[in-house]
C-alpha cells in the first residue's frame, strides 16, 4: 500500500475549511519566496523551495494530497525560523514571534488534515525529492568559489600607506592591512586575526600571495568575495571561514592627484 488511511463515515474537514486551507498555505509560501526575493536569504535553495510551498496550496483540491504535500515545506519553514532566533531580534520579536505562529498553524494545519483524512506516502516523497533537487541546485550551480590571485603589500602595526591609521577593532585591536596600489588610489582589506599576523612576521617578506574567493551564480558573478588564503595560511575555504575573522572588513582608498578630474569613476579593484 502506498498510503496510510485514517477511515472515517464522516469526511472532515469541511470544504470551507479545505478552501481556507489551501488559500492560508498558499499565500504564506508566495509571501515567503518573495521576502526571500527581496533579502536573499540564508541559502539560495529556499527561493524555490518558498514557490514549492505556494504551489502545494493549490494541491488541496484534494485535501489528503495536498496536506501531504505541504507538510514536509512547512516544517521546513517552521525550523528555518526557530533557528533564526526571533525571541532575539531586539527591534522585530514581536513580528519574528508572529510569523513563528503563522508557520505553526500552517503545520498543524496539514496534521490536522492527515489525521483526518490520511497520509499519502507518494506526496511526501514527492516533496522531499523536490527539496533534495533544490538543494542540488543550489550547491552545484550557486555562490560557486574561483581563485583570483594577486600579489600585494601587507602591515600589522596599524600604518598604512595613505597617512591614516586603519581603523581599530572593538576592543582596540590592530588588523593586518593587505593592500594593493590601483589608480588614483589603494584597494585593501583589513583582517582581524592573530593567526595570520603571526604567520607573515615569520616569513619576514613584503610582497605576499594572497588568493580571493569571487564568487558566481549560475555562472555570473554575484559582487562578493572573501580571502581563500594568505601565503598558503587558508581563511576561507568557499563560504565556510576557517579561521575566524571577526569584524574584518574591505574598502578602497582613493587618493586625489594632481590634474584629477573633479567628477571620476570610483576606484575599480582587482578583487
Amino acid at each position: 500500500m502506498n498510503d496510510l488511511a485514517v477511515p472515517s463515515a464522516n469526511p472532515w474537514p469541511s470544504r470551507i475549511f479545505q478552501i481556507f486551507s489551501g488559500t492560508y498555505l498558499f499565500l504564506i509560501g508566495l509571501s515567503l519566496a518573495l521576502v526571500l526575493l527581496a533579502t536573499g536569504g540564508p541559502s539560495f535553495w529556499y527561493l524555490p523551495a518558498a514557490f514549492l510551498f505556494a504551489l502545494s496550496g493549490i494541491a488541496w483540491f484534494r485535501p489528503r494530497l495536498g496536506a501531504s504535500f505541504s507538510l514536509l515545506f512547512t516544517l521546513i519553514f517552521f525550523v528555518l525560523l526557530v533557528s533564526l532566533k526571533p525571541w532575539s531580534w531586539p527591534e522585530a520579536r514581536a513580528k519574528g514571534f508572529a510569523i513563528l505562529l503563522v508557520l505553526l498553524l500552517a503545520v498543524a494545519v496539514c496534521l490536522i488534515q492527515i489525521s483526518r483524512r490520511g497520509l499519502t506516502l507518494s506526496a511526501v516523497a514527492t516533496a522531499a525529492i523536490c527539496i533534495l533537487l533544490c538543494v542540488a541546485v543550489d550547491r552545484i550551480f550557486t555562490n560557486r568559489p574561483h581563485i583570483r590571485t594577486l600579489t600585494m603589500d601587507w602591515t600589522a602595526d596599524g600604518s598604512t600607506p595613505w597617512t591614516d591609521p586603519i581603523p581599530k577593532g572593538p576592543n582596540g585591536d590592530i588588523p593586518v592591512l593587505i593592500f594593493t596600489v590601483v589608480p588614483n588610489g589603494y584597494c585593501y582589506d583589513a583582517v582581524f586575526s592573530d593567526e595570520l599576523r603571526k604567520h607573515l612576521l615569520s616569513l619576514k617578506k613584503n610582497s605576499i600571495r594572497v588568493d580571493y574567493n569571487e564568487f558566481t551564480t549560475f555562472g555570473k558573478p554575484t559582487g562578493t568575495y572573501n580571502i581563500h588564503a594568505v601565503e598558503g595560511l587558508v581563511l576561507n575555504n568557499g563560504r565556510r571561514a576557517v579561521i575566524p575573522t571577526k569584524n574584518s572588513y574591505g574598502g578602497t582608498m582613493m587618493i586625489p592627484t594632481a590634474g584629477m578630474p573633479k567628477t571620476y569613476e570610483p576606484l575599480t579593484c582587482p578583487r
